[in-house]
Parts: structure tokens; sequence; C-alpha cells
């Protein structure tokens, strides 16, 4: 069996509470290597020779002085078509040794939530098959790419002068939310989310350029071993 290869979820608990329920089928990371602030779109150039060798990325745009440019960008795709992922999440210990993952809301004697990044991998519960990886401005999303990513339409309830209240969001433990946390779109429900769970320097307004992985959930592989014995 290939390497399974993990993976941090965009939204965080959010996001991992969204791929439970079936709602969430892709993700987008930020890109490590910084654009051009001119770049206009990145096509992908397939290599002819290698088709499953690395892909080729090109920054294309146009400069301050109208001369327009093209250049490849070194950084590959996080990951590939078909590799699987173990997702990693925020997680800690109970007094008595037990692990909890903190999108579960679970009880507060957890000692200290630990970084998704330190999860070890026979903590993980999720495994996702990635199904195509693009780049994308975060900025160019569209309604259906926040649908796609969890975003839904809930009745918030009243608001404060009694008014009923409804809207959108990302976040499926809405009905303990306030209203103000209903928006009046997918869009802003989900860049809400993002600048929430994001550093600063990839806030969704810069519209930076991000790894659109999408997937589909699968149960955990067993090892050819195991399913010789």
């Amino acid at each position: 069996m290939k390497k399974i290869r993990p993976i941090v979820l965009d939204l965080r608990d959010v996001a991992v509470r969204n791929v439970l329920e079936g709602r969430q089928v892709e993700t987008r990371l930020p890109l490590k290597t910084k654009l051009p602030e001119w770049t206009k779109r990145v096509d992908l150039l397939f290599d002819v020779k290698s088709p499953e060798g690395p892909d080729h990325w090109l920054s294309i745009g146009v400069r301050p002085n109208g001369q327009e440019y093209a250049e490849e960008i070194e950084e590959l795709p996080p990951y590939r078509s078909g590799q699987v992922l173990y997702v990693r999440e925020t997680w800690g210990k109970t007094e008595d040794g037990a692990k909890l993952y903190r999108a579960d809301q679970g009880p507060g004697d957890v000692e200290k939530w630990h970084s998704p990044i330190t999860m070890p991998p026979d903590l993980a519960r999720i495994y996702l098959r990635v199904k195509s990886v693009s780049l994308q401005g975060l900025g160019s999303m569209c309604d259906q790419d926040c649908r796609e990513n969890g975003a839904r339409w809930v009745d918030f309830g009243l608001d404060l002068w009694g008014e009923p209240c409804d809207g959108w969001t990302m976040d499926p433990d809405h009905h303990t939310l306030g209203y103000d946390h209903c928006y009046s779109s997918p869009q802003l429900a989900y860049a809400q989310a993002w600048d929430a769970a994001q550093p600063p320097a990839t806030r969704y307004a810069r519209s930076p350029w991000v790894w659109v992985v999408r997937f589909e959930k699968i149960d955990k592989p067993v090892s050819k071993k195991k399913e010789s014995k």
C-alpha cells in the first residue's frame, strides 16, 4: 500500500465537522511561494513526454509597464490525484489519558489542545482520496465553491429586535452561535471562517493564491498484509 500522507484542512475544526457530515468535498491551502502582485492567472502545462512527472505551473500577467510575462512556478502541488490522505486535527488528552478531538467539542477537562501538526498518525479517523488539484485566487471563489466547502443556509432564530434572522454559515454548530454569525452570502460566510483559521498574511480580502484540493471521503485503507491474514 502506498504511503498515506497527512493534510490539515483549511477551516480547521469547522472543516473537520463538515467533512464528517459529508458537506465538504474540497479544501484550500495557501501557496508557500509568493507570486508577483500583477499575476492575473495561473496556467498548467502538462509534460507531454512524462504525463506522470512534475506539472509545470506558469504565473501569467501584465507588468505595470504593460509588458506581458509568464514565469514558471517552482512550487509543486502538495498532493496528486489518486493519493490517499489522513486528516490531522487539533487534539488533546484528558487527565486519565483519553485522547479527544477538539472538533467534537469534548469535555473541558482536556489538559491542553495540541496543534494538528503534532497529531500522531494512529489517531487519524478521517481518510480522503484526492480527485484533483488546481490553483485559484481565493477571491475568485463562487457561491458553489463555498457550498462545496460546507456553507449552508440556516435559521438563526430572532435578532435583538425580535425579527427572524436567517442566512449563511460555515459552522455545523450554528445552533450554538449568535445571529452575528449569520451572513448574507456563502462567500461572506467562508471569508469569515477562513480569516479565523488562517494567518493574517493570507486574509481572504487579499485573495491569496491557493491550491484547491478536491477529494472524496473513504474508509480507512487496509494494508495488503492484513487482507492476506
